[in-house]
């Protein structure tokens, strides 16, 4: 004998079928500007590993392609996503490589990979490399404000284990050491305590920036003696 439900089911199976083929368009549409961003990003990062690999700046025609497409993957990305804009703002400062700290025609260039830096970070706030990169672009336009120092700071808090943003830190802050204060300084020798401790071979690249700085007395007198003794530095 047919109940109340069973005449109701018919009038309900409509707009539950309507509902469910709407949410499979959307799902499929989301999956689709997923894929086109995904491979944009994936190409943009070929250029930027292959301007790695060579040292030096792009060509004008390769970089405006990989430009475009970081672009793309920001654009297409259904939502901000940090890494993709990270991305982009490396490729604006590769446009200006070669230029010196502070150059005029590299600032717009330079502003815009802040200004990218900074959505990043507000997209992922706790990813400490972003605040490195942060601070190195402010560093390469010469602004020291406390935008500039609150990156290392942010840095060094979120990142404690992670090898390579120390190692960035410890290159920003010797490459920028008379704008450091004594506290600034005094954690950017920890930082490189931490890459000799953990990472001997990388250190090796940190101690000739050192000496390019003429840190070098200044940095057998900070490490550890006994660190120092076990990797064979400052000896003599």
């Amino acid at each position: 004998m047919p109940t109340a439900s069973d005449s109701l089911a018919p009038v309900w199976r409509k707009p539950l079928a309507l509902v469910m083929l709407l949410l499979g368009g959307v799902l499929l549409v989301v999956a689709f500007r997923v894929l086109v961003a995904d491979v944009a990003a994936v190409q943009a990062q070929m250029f930027i590993d292959d301007w790695i690999e060579k040292r030096k700046a792009p060509q004008s025609r390769a970089w405006h392609v990989a430009d475009a497409a970081a672009e793309r993957a920001i654009r297409w990305y259904p939502s901000e996503n940090g890494l993709y804009l990270t991305r982009r703002a490396q490729i604006m400062e590769w446009q200006q490589l070669n230029a010196p700290r502070g150059a005029q025609e590299a600032r717009s260039a330079r502003e815009a990979a802040i200004s990218l830096y900074r959505q990043a970070i507000e997209t992922r706030p706790l990813w400490p490399y972003t605040h490195n990169e942060l601070a190195y672009a402010k560093l390469r336009n010469l602004q020291f404000d406390a935008e500039f120092h609150q990156a290392l700071a942010d840095s060094a808090r979120l990142g404690p284990g992670r090898m390579p943003a120390h190692a960035m830190r410890v290159e920003i802050g010797l490459i920028a050491w008379p704008q450091m204060d004594a506290t600034e300084r005094q954690g950017i020798w920890q930082s490189l305590e931490t890459v000799l401790e953990y990472e001997p071979r990388r250190a090796q690249s940190l101690r000739r920036l050192a000496q390019r700085a003429q840190l070098d007395v200044e940095l057998c007198r900070q490490l550890d003696p006994e660190l120092l003794q076990r990797r064979r530095w400052c000896q003599g």
